[in-house]
């Protein structure tokens, strides 16, 4: 308990208090062209079995193709099935087209990415960003009534993105993933803000590029946040958190993870303010009347 009591006193005195952070989620992603990608076929999976245009089948070949992921989400979205998982046709150069800015899930599934990268359309990763979001403030009905699991494997590009406003609990699960296949900004990073309800999110074994946002990991609610066997690499802000919430513990682990010249800010974004006087690879901060534990190892 000592020990532990040690750690987040050194924590909360290294990584000093930060300024309210404005989002720049409606910013221009820009990047690399696909023309060395090949956007591939997406399918929704429904208890086990491949979502036809009447039905359902277990043959992959008579499934229906989505050629976006929106048109996929909303399918899911849809869904009355136990367990529902969109699935990316994989291989070398496969790309996914995203067809929207911040794609809402309203419901727990699974996405198998099978090393496909995310780009926005058929030219550029312009006028929008990869993102998955919870509770998006931008639409109507964006509220989550019921708690929402979503897990995103082998995607490389894509990212999560939202405002809590509800007091469910959001659970993201996000394995083998990889900013820096796609070239595009603020897509593949995890902002979400809002205080209420819970955020449990886990990071294991991905990739995040200076193209993740100068913030790439950002949460307001309470819950816990694991970051285990990642890699950050030139990114001003790599881990962000700040607990506005007004009750519960936000519980923060990071563990073999490596940061490469990270932490320095730039000092050029006026919204954010001067981010060269506070910016490091972790910041850890209560801003409301809930607590947070800090674990860092390796």
């Amino acid at each position: 308990l000592l020990a532990a009591i040690a750690v987040l006193a050194v924590a909360f005195a290294v990584f000093a208090a930060i300024p309210a952070v404005a989002d720049d989620s409606d910013a221009d992603a820009t990047g690399s062209d696909v023309s060395k990608f090949e956007f591939g076929k997406i399918w929704v999976m429904e208890d086990g079995k491949y979502k036809t245009d009447n039905g359902s089948t277990e043959n992959q070949s008579e499934a229906e193709d989505y050629k976006t992921m929106k048109d996929a989400l909303d399918a899911a979205n849809k869904s009355t099935a136990k367990e529902v998982v969109i699935e990316c046709e994989g291989g070398e150069n496969k790309a996914v087209k995203w067809g929207g800015n911040h794609l809402d899930v309203k419901r727990s599934l699974t996405v198998d990415g099978n090393g496909a990268v995310a780009f926005m359309d058929d030219a550029k990763n312009g006028n929008g960003n990869t993102d998955f979001a919870i509770e998006n403030p931008q639409v109507t009905d964006a509220k989550c009534e019921a708690n929402v699991t979503l897990k995103i494997d082998n995607l490389n590009n894509a990212g999560v993105w939202g405002y809590r406003t509800s007091a469910s609990t959001f659970n993201l699960e996000m394995t083998n993933c990889d900013t820096t296949k796609g070239i595009v900004d603020n897509g593949a990073r995890i902002f979400i803000t809002g205080a209420t309800g819970a955020n449990n999110i886990s990071l294991t074994n991905c990739v995040f590029g200076a193209n993740s946002s100068n913030c790439t990991v950002y949460s307001n609610a309470a819950g816990s946040i694991t970051i285990d066997t990642c890699t950050f690499t030139g990114i001003n802000e790599p881990i962000n958190i700040k607990t506005k919430a007004t009750s519960g513990e936000t519980d923060i682990v990071v563990k073999n993870s490596d940061f490469t010249d990270c932490g320095k800010g730039n000092g050029t974004h006026s919204s954010w303010g001067n981010d060269a006087t506070w910016a490091a690879p972790i910041r850890i901060v209560n801003a409301g009347s809930g607590s947070s534990s800090v674990e860092i190892s390796n």
